[in-house]
């Protein structure tokens, strides 16, 4: 109920200032400028319905992360995770963790000039005495970027291993997850299926665990051997995670559950990941064609205990079903008209006339 109003109270703040201080869009390059300090932009007109945008996948990460703090009830984050914008899968695995330590997730690029949104966000939000942890090795994350937060006075973890696969194991062991606990398994060279899990998964504490088509990485073997969780969930169907992985699986222990998740494609897949777990108070859309946008846009689902839906122009219809008049708060849209057309935004702004 506070955050409910608490979004209200800053929706109402957020028209006087468009108001008084005008926010212009040009439709061609999506780009949004305003004199309110680069604040959260909402380009619609109806209070349910809200975009958080930016002129490219690096702004919308930040004014993602100033969404989520405007959720919270602290003044600045005492944790932060940044991860490489040119690659999903460090990020996959990290969203939960970033529900566990109350983080955003923060997109970086390859040098210093696409890091810079990331960097100032960073600075203005996040606590001195904050912790700041770096996904992925040097490849993916430069040494400069880790240099430039060390410098500012942060303390910085980086969790990295050989590989996608060994991040994922390293992510993994900071969860600290308790025996018993379900995990996830996905297909970790692809992001779709992953991104649909992202925020159901992190509420639930359940971690996300990166995996080839065929074969059952060693590191997640050992993490059944260890965890024994009481069910496994698989997302997304035989062409992401072949049916030998559930057979090592049975192989390792043939008494845990095996919930397999998947649709006929990425979007009915999202959807019915989304309905079993049926967190739909509030439901954040993003493409299911590009991922930065989601990336970042998981912590926040996580964090407010909503959803995160893949959507296009096609599959919008079938996906809006998941949409409650009734009892969803609000749809949050991840990224411009360019991710997310003005199209599935109109369609889902009727749901609640």
């Amino acid at each position: 109920m506070k955050n409910r109003i608490k979004s209200i109270l800053g929706m109402t703040f957020l028209f006087t200032c468009i108001n008084i201080f005008p926010i212009s869009v040009n439709a061609a390059n999506d780009e949004v400028s305003t004199s309110i300090n680069e604040d959260i932009f909402v380009v619609t007109g109806e209070a349910k319905v809200q975009r958080v945008a930016g002129k490219d996948r690096f702004e919308t990460c930040v004014n993602t992360a100033k969404k989520l703090n405007s959720r919270s009830d602290e003044e600045k984050c005492k944790n932060v995770i940044v991860s490489s914008g040119f690659g999903f899968a460090d990020a996959l695995c990290g969203s939960v963790l970033a529900k566990k330590i109350n983080a955003p997730v923060l997109l970086v690029g390859k040098d210093m000039q696409n890091s810079q949104n990331a960097l100032n966000y960073i600075n203005s939000n996040v606590s001195k005495d904050g912790n700041v942890y770096i996904l992925g090795g040097e490849a993916s994350v430069n040494s400069n970027i880790e240099n430039t937060i060390k410098n500012s006075g942060y303390k910085v973890k980086r969790l990295y291993g050989k590989d996608r696969l060994q991040t994922c194991n390293e992510v993994f062991k900071e969860l600290n997850i308790k025996e018993k606990t379900p995990i996830v398994i996905v297909n970790g060279f692809n992001f779709p299926d992953a991104l649909s899990v992202s925020a159901p998964a992190s509420i639930n504490g359940y971690p996300i665990l990166l995996s080839g088509k065929d074969t059952l990485p060693d590191y997640i073997k050992n993490i059944i051997n260890g965890v024994k969780p009481s069910e496994i969930f698989i997302i997304g169907g035989e062409g992401a995670i072949s049916k030998n992985i559930e057979g090592e699986i049975n192989k390792i222990n043939s008494g845990i559950k095996i919930n397999r998740l998947a649709g006929k494609d990425r979007y009915d897949t999202s959807l019915k990941v989304n309905q079993h777990f049926k967190n739909n108070e509030s439901v954040l859309l993003a493409s299911g064609q590009n991922y930065p946008d989601a990336l970042s846009g998981s912590a926040l689902a996580a964090q407010i205990n909503g959803s995160l839906l893949l959507v296009n122009d096609t599959a919008v219809n079938e996906q809006i079903r998941f949409i409650d008049r009734d009892k969803t708060d609000d749809v949050i849209i991840l990224g411009g008209k360019a991710s997310v057309s003005e199209k599935v935004q109109e369609i889902v702004e009727k749901i609640f006339k």
